[in-house]
């Protein structure tokens, strides 16, 4: 079994670990979103306009 040390290191190990992955997960969406921001179409085309929906009564 392992000692009450072992335990512990191996827990702060993990905490350090999924801190650094929720950094990375974290930096990547706000890239992906910078990125989304900077592709816009500027103006409104028949390819980028929005399809209306009918309306239902």
């Amino acid at each position: 079994m392992l000692s009450l040390e072992a335990i512990g290191v191996l827990g702060i190990l993990y905490c350090f670990f999924m801190y650094g992955t929720l950094r990375a997960m974290r930096a990547e969406k706000r890239e992906r979103e910078r990125r989304r921001v900077w592709e816009l179409p500027t103006r409104v085309t028949p390819e980028t306009k929005p399809i209306e929906q009918p309306e239902v009564a």
